[in-house]
């Protein structure tokens, strides 16, 4: 952030929001290149993982935006948190290099870890009556009942793969998705 404040002489909001998109894309790019030498399914594998992280973490930015009843703190949240995407998918990367042998104790940690994300999800329903209430503006319940749908189904469709990959990558991916707790 430093290195853009002083390239560009601004340190406002918007040029936080703009340096953390440009390290993002960058780092994806680096990301993407380190990816190629990978092969065709592990590559598909993590990005995929990728694409679920961040349809994950939008809609659960934007479930806290509905809860909240709005606010331009959350837009720059979107922003600023885009480089966790990369984040993880480097750190996916480092972990792939690296042979590892299964762990039990681990295994458990990832059930675990699974089992509170799906609790901590299906606590976040604007469907419970706790949760209509904590609404305060009606015109967000459909965007809240849009986001929860999209937050569920990034974790229903992400558990499956996390089941069958190696404990340390799970944990890896529920580690980067627990930071984005609401």
């Amino acid at each position: 952030m430093q290195y853009y404040y002083q390239k560009t002489g601004n340190s406002s909001l918007a040029a936080t929001d703009r340096a953390s998109e440009t390290y993002a894309e960058c780092h994806r790019k680096r990301n993407n290149s380190l990816l190629a030498a990978f092969p065709a399914d592990l590559k598909q594998r993590i990005s995929r993982y990728r694409q679920l992280y961040q349809q994950y973490r939008i809609a659960s930015i934007d479930l806290e935006r509905a809860y909240a009843g709005g606010g331009t703190a959350y837009g720059h949240q979107l922003s600023q948190t885009a480089p966790l995407d990369e984040e993880m998918v480097e750190a996916l990367i480092k972990l792939k290099r690296q042979a590892k042998q299964a762990n039990d104790v681990k295994k458990k940690e990832v059930q675990v870890r699974i089992d509170r994300l799906r609790s901590q999800v299906r606590q976040l329903n604007p469907a419970i009556p706790k949760n209509q209430a904590a609404i305060p503006y009606p015109s967000y319940r459909n965007h809240a009942i849009s986001n929860y749908a999209k937050m569920k189904q990034s974790v229903d469709s992400i558990v499956p793969m996390l089941l069958k990959e190696h404990e340390d990558v799970s944990l890896l991916i529920l580690k980067f998705m627990d930071r984005l707790k609401n």
